[in-house]
């Protein structure tokens, strides 16, 4: 028997590895219980979110090309434009420091929030 309502999947990510955030746990519990309502899954929606959803179909990861300490300056759900600059990786003096852009416009999903990144880590995601 095949029934496609058993082929999808859903998954919610948010917060820091290994942490519980109350703040994302609910945000995330709603959103997925609007998603479930919008597909006719459950009948009773959630309220409403504070501020408008944001749907992306794409992501893209901003990695660092150079190792270094990392000092990101946007936040989770900033909207960003190509060639924005989102921070820096940079010596200990910061006498050395290369600019991380963004390389594709829209909203920032994930952050890094270790001090130091090594040339390749993934350091900001972008919702396309």
């Amino acid at each position: 028997m095949s029934d496609d309502r058993f082929r999808t999947g859903l998954t919610f990510e948010g917060g820091e590895t290994g942490r519980f955030d109350e703040g994302v746990l609910v945000s995330g519990t709603r959103g997925v219980l609007r998603v479930l309502t919008a597909l006719g899954m459950i009948e009773t929606p959630p309220p409403p979110p504070p501020h408008p959803s944001v749907e992306s179909v794409e992501t893209q990861w901003v990695r660092a090309r150079r190792s270094g300490i990392l000092r990101l300056g946007v936040s989770l759900g900033a909207r960003v434009r190509r060639g924005e600059v989102l921070g820096s990786i940079g010596d200990t003096r910061a006498t050395s420091e290369m600019a991380v852009k963004a390389h594709v416009d829209g909203v920032v999903l994930t952050v890094s929030t270790r001090p130091i990144a090594h040339q390749g880590d993934a350091v900001v995601q972008i919702g396309i």
